[in-house]
């Protein structure tokens, strides 16, 4: 799901993705509008910053840029 969102919706880039998250949890302005800001939503956001966090380190050992599997 999270490199279905940022191919769609930040065109590949991990870095906006990860702005717009940070910017969601602290209540600013954003583009991708999940649920209200709660406790419950800022842990969401943490682990998902936490696993894109781990899909870039592994990209950049490998080398290569992951990509979602399309729909079937």
């Amino acid at each position: 799901m999270l490199l279905q969102i940022r191919d769609t919706l930040y065109e590949g880039n991990w870095n906006d993705f990860l702005r717009d998250l940070h910017a969601c949890a602290q209540g600013r302005p954003h583009v991708f509008e999940i649920v209200a800001p709660s406790a419950e939503t800022k842990s969401t956001i943490a682990h998902h910053v936490a696993m894109i966090e781990q899909m870039r380190d592994w990209e950049a050992d490998h080398d290569c840029v992951l990509h979602a599997h399309p729909a079937a």
